[in-house]
């Protein structure tokens, strides 16, 4: 479950940050469709989508690292 809830804080993320960068070289093609298949989602929807994915997913592994018993394990 850790490691999935990581996987949603990165990769979201990461589609985030680019798609911030490519809003700041390309500002024409934010409110542009994502892909050629579908008309939805746009850019800048895909962006604040990610963004939520990962504010969520770093939210649930903080609140299951706080509950004592299920957080992550202290390997030291």
């Amino acid at each position: 479950m850790v490691a999935a809830l990581r996987t949603l804080i990165v990769f979201p993320l990461l589609a985030w940050a680019y798609l911030c960068v490519n809003s700041l070289t390309h500002p024409g093609t934010i409110a542009l469709r994502l892909t050629h298949f579908t008309s939805v989602p746009t850019e800048g929807k895909t962006a604040v989508c990610c963004y939520v994915i990962s504010a969520v997913a770093l939210f649930a592994l903080r609140l299951r690292e706080s509950r004592p018993g299920e957080g992550a394990r202290d390997e030291h």
